[in-house]
């Protein structure tokens, strides 16, 4: 790199790619995030994935810098088009409560949902299907792989959060509070009957033998006297 390049470079924050494509760090480099910052996490990832609007095209230039190139014009520049909303995105959540993070999080799922969805009469298969559904368990800080007892209410929720922001245009805070009260509640509930049929499962069962041998248990189901069956002796006790 040319040292007036150099010099921009402490001025003016550019894209880094030393590999193939820029990994996570340098784009969190880009956006002026520090390591360590959990809860911008989704920003950089979500910054990432954001696609080049037409006509914009990029290569990596000199000194490993990603250039984007504007197709039209012929103009290069190092700044991102998307480059200002998410700068204006993190200042903004830097700021911000955990609450409304989420709904800010929440508006762009549905509008990326709304911009994606085709017009038809089962036009809410694809909002409920386990894309959406993963997305918003990760917006409400669950994981959806270790804890499907939840999808049911998250289904549920982005149904509300959809009928609103079609209204609106915006997710309503109190509904994303109320998903979030919701989806912890059953985190609990989830919980304390794990932990009760954990301490069912560790009671010493005592069964007289000689006592169902002799037909004095009966069957739980139909009130006759039991049975059992040995499998290795194909037999009635």
């Amino acid at each position: 790199a040319t040292q007036q390049a150099l010099q921009k470079l402490d001025s003016f924050p550019a894209l880094h790619c030393e590999g193939t494509t820029s990994n996570f760090e340098e784009w969190a480099a880009y956006l002026r995030i520090e390591p360590g910052r959990d809860k911008l996490k989704w920003l950089i990832q979500s910054f990432s994935e954001t696609d080049l609007p037409q006509p914009w095209t990029c290569y990596k230039g000199v000194g490993s810098i990603v250039c984007f190139i504007h197709s039209d014009s012929g103009a290069v520049t190092w700044k991102h088009p998307f480059y200002d909303y998410f700068r204006q995105l993190r200042d903004f959540c830097e700021q911000a409560s955990d609450e409304e993070v989420m709904q800010v999080r929440c508006n762009r799922l549905l509008w990326s949902y709304e911009a994606a969805r085709v017009e038809t009469a089962s036009d809410q298969d694809m909002l409920i299907s386990p894309e959406y559904i993963s997305k918003t368990c990760d917006i409400f800080g669950f994981n959806v792989k270790e804890q499907g007892y939840l999808v049911r209410n998250i289904k549920a929720q982005l149904k509300v959060f959809a009928r609103t922001y079609r209204t609106n245009q915006a997710v309503d805070l109190e509904d994303v509070l109320e998903t979030k009260k919701l989806l912890d509640n059953d985190v609990t509930k989830f919980q304390d009957m794990k932990r009760h049929w954990q301490s069912k499962a560790k009671e010493n069962l005592q069964l007289d033998l000689v006592k169902l041998a002799n037909g004095g248990i009966e069957c739980v189901n139909c009130q006759q006297p039991a049975l059992s069956f040995c499998l290795e002796c194909k037999d009635y006790l």
